[in-house]
């Protein structure tokens, strides 16, 4: 079942935190490439039959987090729950029927490593992907992750899906600002955050880039002076013993 791939905005998408029943049809529409990936191995061997009829959708099994530890994957009744941290007496009572049905060990993903792998080599179509981020609470520290870790940048477009239980605010990162709209044909809840890259990205990246060589370059000089001076203290004692 193939798309025509010419008319595709974004190279590439990733979902992380994508459930069992991910819009497939609109994510093909949008990208050349995706990854769909969650903690839930029961979720993954649903998205694994399905991909079966997709071209160009990729699988991945990952509790994703900051950095790589042992963590424990807690299951509920409902998808949104699903997290590294159990949920909390008042999202309990909020939502009476929601049940834990079980928790697993699992080494976690740094989300650093898990989106390099999934995006492409060129860097060209590097920088036309999208990333959806739906993992509750953890939306933050992930996003802070991505940005300290100089991977963000790559993204044309990030969209932070909704979370039903208490988080941080989400402070956007410089690399990024609000967009004006998401991607055209894809289906958000309400309440989802859409961010785009700041147009003046580009720029600071230039000039962050002609410092570093700049430096460089100033580096290199001193220690070129500092070489001669010492040559010529040491020429200057040698003739003192002549």
């Amino acid at each position: 079942m193939s798309v025509n791939n010419n008319s595709k905005p974004y190279d590439t998408l990733i979902h992380i935190g994508c459930g069992a029943t991910p819009n497939l049809n609109e994510y093909r529409a949008l990208a050349k490439h995706i990854w769909l990936v969650d903690a839930d191995s029961q979720a993954i061997v649903e998205l694994q039959e399905i991909s079966r009829t997709f071209e160009s959708v990729n699988i991945l099994h990952a509790l994703v987090d900051t950095e790589k530890r042992s963590g424990t994957f807690y299951r509920y009744s409902l998808n949104w729950a699903n997290s590294l941290a159990p949920i909390d007496e008042t999202i309990q009572q909020l939502y009476p029927g929601l049940k834990q049905l079980d928790s697993t060990q699992q080494l976690t993903t740094p989300i650093g490593e898990l989106v390099t792998q999934c995006l492409p080599e060129n860097s060209e179509a590097r920088d036309t992907s999208l990333l959806l981020l739906d993992v509750g609470c953890q939306n933050a520290n992930l996003l802070n992750a991505l940005e300290s870790g100089g991977v963000l940048s790559h993204f044309a477009m990030v969209i932070l899906m909704p979370t039903h239980r208490r988080a941080q605010a989400i402070t956007v990162p410089y690399s990024l600002h609000e967009a004006t709209s998401a991607p055209e044909g894809l289906t958000l809840p309400e309440k989802s955050q859409v961010l785009e890259r700041h147009p003046l990205l580009e720029q600071l990246q230039r000039c962050q880039a002609d410092i570093k060589q700049q430096r460089g370059e100033l580096t290199q000089q001193l220690e070129e002076a500092h070489q001669k001076t010492e040559n010529a203290l040491h020429q200057n004692h040698l003739s003192d013993y002549a």
